[in-house]
C-alpha cells in the first residue's frame, strides 16, 4: 500500500522538522562556535528521534495493512547507498531485496515454516 508507505515518511518528516523548529527556536548562542554546536546538536538529534517516529509507523501501518490482508511495501536506501525494496505479506512472511552499484542483486525471504533464505546474484557470483 503505497499511500501508507508515504504517509509513514511524511510523519518522520514533519516530526523531524517540528523537533528542529522547537530546538532552535530556544535560547541565543553567544558565539558562532556555540550556535553552530548547538545547531549541529539539534539537527542530530532531531535526525535520530525522527527515524525511530518512521520506523515505529512503518511497523505500525505494517501491522494494520496486513491485519487487513494487504501486502506492505517500503523502499529505501541502505546506509552504504544501496537501494532496497520490502515486502511484508499477510501471512506473516516477508522479502527484502538489496540492489548494488554494480549490479549485484540479493534477495532474501522467508517461507511459511520460518526458514530465512537467500540468493545472491550479479557480476560477483558465489558458486
Amino acid at each position: 500500500m503505497p499511500i501508507l508507505t508515504a504517509l509513514a515518511r511524511l510523519v518522520g518528516w514533519a516530526c523531524l522538522l517540528s523537533l528542529l523548529y522547537f530546538e532552535v527556536r530556544g535560547g541565543v548562542a553567544q558565539t558562532l562556535s556555540e550556535a553552530a554546536f548547538r545547531f549541529t546538536a539539534a539537527v542530530l538529534l532531531a535526525v535520530l528521534i525522527a527515524n525511530v517516529v518512521m520506523d515505529m509507523t512503518f511497523a505500525l501501518f505494517e501491522r494494520l495493512a496486513n491485519g487487513f490482508g494487504h501486502h506492505f511495501e517500503h523502499r529505501g536506501v541502505t546506509l552504504d547507498g544501496k537501494d532496497y525494496r520490502e515486502r511484508h505479506f499477510s501471512d506473516g512472511t516477508w522479502m527484502r531485496t538489496v540492489r548494488a552499484a554494480d549490479g549485484t542483486t540479493i534477495c532474501e525471504w522467508t517461507d511459511t515454516l520460518g526458514a530465512c533464505n537467500r540468493i545472491e546474484t550479479g557480476p560477483h557470483e558465489r558458486r
